[in-house]
């Protein structure tokens, strides 16, 4: 669940889920770095990534990519690298939808169980 001091600070406390996902898009970059699902619209295929300028991502997967896309979902994280462990330990555990790449086939649902499950991993993790 989302914290709502998102949406009064615009500042996401990190493992936070960003329920505001239009105005993430349009932020050029965010205090923390995000995990993110984008999806392409009518298929079944997803991309987990991170990045601290989803806006900058965003236009380069539109310009690249001949599909609707949006972000279906982002998880905050610290600004230690740990969105870094948190997108490899999403991949791993999704690793036998890979499509290719960094895209995966399964429902946006998996995928977001995937990140929770990953965050829950790296929080134990590194402390």
């Amino acid at each position: 669940m989302a914290h709502p001091l998102w949406r009064i600070y615009n500042v996401p406390h990190p493992y936070w889920e960003c329920d505001d996902l239009a105005s993430l898009e349009t932020q050029k970059r965010t205090s923390l770095p995000f995990c993110y699902l984008v999806s392409i619209e009518g298929m079944e295929f997803c991309k987990v990534g991170s990045t601290g300028n989803i806006r900058s991502r965003m236009g380069g997967y539109r310009t690249g990519l001949p599909f609707k896309i949006s972000i279906t979902f982002a998880m905050s994280a610290p600004n230690d690298g740990s969105h870094v462990l948190l997108e490899k330990r999403t991949h791993s555990i999704l690793r036998h939808r890979l499509a290719r790449g960094e895209w995966f086939n399964c429902p946006d649902t998996e995928a977001i169980d995937a990140i929770r499950e990953a965050a829950a991993w790296v929080r134990a993790t590194m402390g």
